[in-house]
């Protein structure tokens, strides 16, 4: 059993460690352009510009209160992807492994028909 095991994984570990890794790299980036994000909506803030338009324009004027609210890190942004990103994942092991084994055994159905002495007569 575990050299069927063993053998399992060198056909299809790859796909594993790529999904990791794809895994690892989404979040990463997420998390970089979260941090962006944040960090250029806090300098706009804080600019003089921001703060000559929002004294001047009464309309649209934004409380400090509004402003904290408003650089809270949307983190459903990131849930979303990540069921996105799963999905595909998902897919493409499923593809990899699960369909690649079921052309393998249909091709060795055929090759054991084929090999039957008469089946061409």
């Amino acid at each position: 059993m575990s050299g069927l095991i063993w053998k399992e994984w060198r056909q299809s570990g790859w796909i594993v460690i790529a999904t990791l890794v794809l895994f690892g790299a989404m979040i990463w980036l997420n998390s970089t352009g979260l941090v962006t994000q944040y960090k250029d909506n806090k300098q706009y803030y804080q600019s003089a510009e921001f703060i000559k338009d929002n004294q001047v324009d009464k309309e649209s004027h934004m409380s400090p209160k509004e402003i904290e609210e408003s650089l809270h890190v949307n983190i459903d942004s990131f849930a979303t992807w990540s069921i996105f990103f799963s999905f595909i994942f998902l897919f493409i092991g499923l593809k990899v492994t699960v369909f690649e084994k079921i052309n393998i055994w249909t091709t060795l159905r055929l090759e054991s028909r084929l090999a039957k002495p008469g089946y061409f007569s």
